[in-house]
Parts: C-alpha cells; sequence; structure tokens
C-alpha cells in the first residue's frame, strides 16, 4: 500500500502512516498477553502435509500459554505432531478507525498427562461451535509473541 507522503515514520515505538495522523504502535508481550486475556476467539494456523490451515477457535490463557480444546482432527494432528504453529487475534471497531492484532508463534501439543490435565480442565474455556466441550486439549507456546496496535481519526 502505497503512502500519502512516502514511508512511514518512527517515533518512539509509534509509526506515523499519513498526515492524518494515523498511528501504528508496536506492543511488547506484556501488552500482546493482556490483549489475548480480552477476548475467547482466534486462529489456529498450521501447516497440515504440506497444506496451511487456518481455523478458527476458542482459546484461553493457560500458564501463559494458548490453550484449546479440540475433537481428533487436523488442529490435534498438528498438536500431537509437536508442530510450530500461529495463533492470531484481533479485534477492531466497527468503523474501522481503530483496533489491534497479535500473533503467536510456538510449539503445539497436546495434554495428556497428569496434573497438567487437571489444571487444563479447570480453565474456563467454552466452546461456541459445538454443545458438548471437545475433551482433547491443545496447549500453544507463547515462543514468540508480537502485536501493534493502530487508531486513525474517523
Amino acid at each position: 500500500m502505497p503512502f500519502r507522503n512516502g514511508p512511514p515514520v518512527r517515533d518512539s515505538g509509534i509509526m506515523h502512516l499519513d498526515e492524518a495522523q494515523t498511528f501504528m504502535h508496536s506492543l511488547n508481550r506484556r501488552e500482546c498477553m493482556e490483549l489475548l486475556g480480552t477476548t475467547n476467539i482466534g486462529r489456529f494456523c498450521a501447516n497440515i502435509e504440506d497444506e496451511l490451515i487456518v481455523l478458527p477457535v476458542n482459546f484461553a490463557l493457560f500458564e501463559q500459554d494458548i490453550l484449546v480444546r479440540s475433537y481428533p482432527g487436523s488442529k490435534l494432528s498438528a498438536a500431537a505432531a509437536g508442530m510450530n504453529v500461529v495463533f492470531e487475534v484481533d479485534r477492531f471497531t466497527d468503523d474501522g478507525t481503530a483496533g489491534w492484532s497479535v500473533l503467536v508463534r510456538g510449539r503445539a501439543r497436546e495434554i495428556s498427562v497428569g496434573g497438567e490435565v487437571v489444571k487444563a480442565i479447570a480453565v474456563p474455556l467454552k466452546t461456541w461451535a459445538f454443545r458438548e466441550a471437545p475433551t482433547r486439549l491443545i496447549r500453544i507456546a507463547t515462543t514468540s509473541v508480537t502485536g501493534r496496535r493502530f487508531e486513525r481519526p474517523a
């Protein structure tokens, strides 16, 4: 996307995108984790058999990682294989003048033993697509967490 007055200018972590004062701000890990805690639907992204998949899922934070419940299938396949995955969450105003996006990169794995299962089951994670909550648990390590927030005048 071309910018009206040349390339963006950075000033103390804030990027000014044009003369109309559109701001894009890089978020630190703490800010990203706080935003992740404000919502419960994200996108699980993985490469399964050389095919990229992106799936909407319910999630919750679990000991600073992402927790997803799943039925057997592609999400579980990625987790059981210990694959590196991407998890994305964003929110925007209806008029598109403000919003944020957080991207998590990390290894996914199925939670299947002892105390970790008990703790994960206790996390309040509701399903939106099915009446019964899936029983398989997937944990995505928050190895890399990046994000940005933007705002522009209406």
